[in-house]
């Protein structure tokens, strides 16, 4: 089996794993906003293999448009104090204060 297959199968095997590790546990829905944050937009590439030898051999540039955050949290029973950190737009982002309760809909 080719090698470069092998490491694309682990790493594939890997990350749902993880997905699956993460997703068991409590979802939350609202609660109190513990913080807020802002990501701007930048500049990135990913490496693309263009001639099917399986290696990458050129770079393709993208751009990561900007993203805002909000981090809420809340009581859940038999797990405590739960975390969520969900993607929102700019006007949410900043419709909201720290300490304000939220709700993600749904």
């Amino acid at each position: 089996m080719n090698i470069q297959f092998t490491k694309l199968i682990l790493k594939v095997f890997s990350l749902c794993m993880l997905v699956f590790v993460l997703g068991c546990g409590p979802q939350i829905t609202k609660g109190r906003v513990v913080s807020k944050d802002f990501i701007p937009e930048y500049e990135d590439s990913i490496s693309v293999d263009t001639n099917g030898d399986g290696l990458p051999d050129m770079d393709m540039p993208y751009t990561v448009p900007d993203r805002w955050y909000i981090v809420f949290e809340n009581v859940v029973e038999n797990h405590g104090k739960v975390q969520r950190r969900v993607m929102v737009s700019q006007q949410t982002h900043d419709n909201y204060q720290i300490g304000d309760w939220f709700e993600v809909k749904q």
